[in-house]
């Protein structure tokens, strides 16, 4: 039910959706990537991959140590990092060469999410901080991808702003099989 709401709505804001994305230069970069094209350059990786959604600059430069330790004791697996930003992808490429490859993240639309998973055939999803998308957590939980929340957090703010749609989040939530919490200490 809440998944069909979230659905309804995202159609109808498409065309928002869409204007948003073509009349900010930055955001024109990858998107018929956002929109579910998957590039050649991932449709060509060895499979399985670990997939990192790291949204922007901040994201990205927090795991920077975690992605090079993991290429170091898994050379083998790809590492493919999606990010929505342009600074975002830039650390990416300047930091993380040789490491990972960088694609934008689609939209949250089901079958652009679907597309990517089916390409990149992830045996790993870690999500970065609280990007919570729903449409690619679910996805990817009925595709059997475990989902690892790295650098995890819930701010007071977004704490009551979660409670409005709570059940939503209560589903959205139970699709982490792992969740790596920051602490004030």
């Amino acid at each position: 039910m809440y998944y069909l709401m979230y659905n309804v709505l995202l159609v109808l804001a498409f065309p928002i959706i869409i204007g948003l994305l073509l009349t900010k230069k930055r955001s024109q970069r990858g998107l018929w990537c956002r929109l579910g094209a998957v590039p050649v350059e991932l449709r060509n990786l060895q499979k399985p991959v670990i997939w990192i959604h790291a949204v922007s600059l901040g994201e990205v430069a927090t795991i920077v140590p975690l992605l090079q330790a993991m290429k170091q004791r898994y050379p083998q697996w790809p590492l493919v990092v999606s990010t929505v930003t342009e600074t975002g992808r830039e650390v990416v490429i300047k930091r993380l060469e040789g490491v990972a490859v960088h694609c934008y993240a689609p939209v949250d639309f089901w079958w652009a999410v679907d597309r990517y998973i089916r390409i990149l055939q992830p045996q790993l999803f870690i999500l970065v901080e609280s990007e919570f998308w729903p449409n690619l957590l679910n996805r990817l939980q009925r595709h059997r991808v475990p989902i690892c929340l790295v650098n995890g957090r819930i701010s007071s703010r977004s704490f009551a702003r979660y409670r409005w749609i709570s059940g939503m989040m209560n589903q959205v939530l139970n699709c982490l099989d792992l969740a790596l919490m920051q602490s004030v200490h």
